[in-house]
């Protein structure tokens, strides 16, 4: 039993996680780009951010790519070396 509660508790804190950097990702492209992404828009794995947006969001964020990524690095503390446009 005590093995469970453990699991469920790094499941917890990976969730937590996860909507925080969803919540930093969102936060930064709305005030670098001006556009509204949705937690459904977003993924992040192993370094590399995927977002699917309109195409007049996805051409902003690649002119701000750099101060976006700087934004979130500040705000979650997470490094993301790369952003793929789905």
């Amino acid at each position: 039993m005590k093995d469970f509660s453990s699991l469920l508790k790094r499941i917890t804190e990976a969730l937590g996680s996860d909507a925080h950097l969803k919540a930093s990702v969102r936060d930064a492209v709305r005030e670098c780009a001006g556009g509204n992404l949705r937690d459904e828009d977003i993924l992040v794995k192993n370094g590399t951010l995927s977002l699917s947006a309109s195409p007049a969001l996805k051409n902003e964020i690649r002119l701000k790519e750099e101060r976006i990524l700087e934004c979130i690095r500040e705000k979650s503390g997470t490094v993301i070396i790369k952003i793929v446009y789905c």
